[in-house]
């Protein structure tokens, strides 16, 4: 019994070993891995490409430098008015967006310490502990 199940075994073996031959010799496993000159022919191709977008972007700064330079390529002030009125039926309000800048405590606290104002005055002027105001000024030291 031992015997018979050692030869399925080893021609079970046999079988696999031949099919993973057949495929590598196919392709189908192993990728192919480029060449150096391959490699090198695409990083060629990639440069020219960037060359000549390079160009590209040169010709449009020289071209606009030349225009705001030159009063004779700028275009003409004629104003085209339509023949027919616009108008929208759903405007929209526009809504002005105001940016407010609010200064950090620690930037509050470091501009009041350096106008010669105590840890004490700076913890009641601004509504915060004693203890926050000293930490940021001794931390702002060491740096």
């Amino acid at each position: 019994m031992t015997g018979f199940l050692l030869t399925i075994s080893f021609i079970l073996h046999a079988i696999s070993l031949f099919a993973i031959y057949v495929l590598v010799k196919r392709g189908s496993i192993v990728e192919k891995t480029p060449s150096k000159e391959e490699i090198i022919q695409l990083f060629d191709q990639y440069l020219a490409e960037i060359k000549e977008e390079n160009q590209k972007l040169q010709q449009n700064i020289q071209y606009k430098e030349n225009v705001r330079k030159h009063p004779s390529f700028t275009q003409s002030k004629t104003s085209v008015r339509p023949t027919e009125e616009i108008t929208f039926q759903d405007e929209l309000p526009i809504e002005e967006n105001v940016d407010e800048i609010e200064t950090s405590l620690q930037a509050k606290v470091l501009q009041l310490y350096n106008q010669g104002k105590t840890i004490e005055e700076i913890a009641s002027k601004l509504g915060c502990g004693k203890t926050e105001a000293d930490l940021i000024v001794k931390f702002n030291k060491k740096m």
